[in-house]
């Protein structure tokens, strides 16, 4: 399977709409990003369309694991420890955080900037 995230990459999405429903803006981009996850990873086999999709809390398999909005338990205390997705490829042992965000135009500067406060560092 590709990667189809790389580490410490965001997903930035210019929502237009100026109603404050961005939660759900959010969960909607999230859930289609989880979707495509399983499928790639074969951990669904249901292909239904996205906006009937309801991501189950742990999907996983042989190769993979899928978490859906999960604390994340850490050596270190973090602030930030609930992303909308955690992907692990058990053989690779590599773990992918993703966390997404749909701003409106008038605050996509902060929260582009607030995301980024929220990711450690490589090396920390």
């Amino acid at each position: 399977m590709r990667h189809p995230i790389s580490y410490n990459s965001h997903v930035y999405y210019n929502n237009n709409n100026n109603n404050n429903n961005n939660n759900n803006n959010n969960n909607g981009l999230a859930k289609i990003i989880h979707q495509k996850l399983a499928e790639a990873a074969e951990l669904i086999e249901d292909r239904s369309p996205y906006y009937k999709y309801t991501p189950a809390n742990v999907l996983e398999n042989e190769n993979f694991k899928l978490y859906w909005n999960r604390s994340i338990l850490t050596d270190k205390t973090i602030a930030f420890n609930r992303p909308d997705i955690t992907f692990m490829n058990k053989k690779t042992k590599n773990t992918f955080l993703i966390d997404i965000t749909v701003p409106n135009t008038n605050n996509l500067t902060k929260t582009i900037s607030d995301k980024q406060k929220k990711v450690p560092t490589t090396g920390e």
